[in-house]
C-alpha cells in the first residue's frame, strides 16, 4: 500500500476504480477516505471522492436500461478522464498535507 500510495499518478490511478466498485454513498465516502489520507496522496483522495459519485456499479446499472453501451462508455471515459486530470493538478498543488 505504502509503495501505491506514494507514488502520485499510481495512487490516483488505485483510487479510482475502487471507489467505483465500492459504490459507497457520499457521506460514507468522506470516512473510507479519511482511513486512505495517511497513505495516499490528496489529488487521490479528492478524485477517490469525485469519481465514486459519478461512476458506480448502481447508476452503471440504471444507465445500462436507458441507455446505449457507446453512451456508457463516453460518460466513464471522460469522468475518469477529467477526474484524473484534476487530480493531477491537485497533487501538483498540493503534493503532500
Amino acid at each position: 500500500m505504502l509503495a501505491l500510495g506514494s507514488n502520485p499518478v499510481g495512487s490516483i490511478a488505485v483510487l479510482m476504480p475502487v471507489a467505483t466498485l465500492l459504490s459507497i454513498c457520499s457521506e460514507a465516502d468522506a470516512f473510507v477516505a479519511r482511513a486512505f489520507a495517511t497513505t495516499f496522496s490528496v489529488g487521490a483522495i479528492l478524485a477517490f471522492m469525485t469519481i465514486g459519485q459519478i461512476v458506480d456499479l448502481r447508476n452503471g446499472f440504471l444507465l445500462a436500461r436507458t441507455v446505449g453501451p457507446r453512451l456508457i462508455l463516453l460518460i466513464v471515459g471522460v469522468s475518469y478522464v477529467l477526474v484524473f486530470a484534476e487530480a493531477m493538478a491537485i497533487n501538483g498543488v498540493l503534493p503532500r498535507l
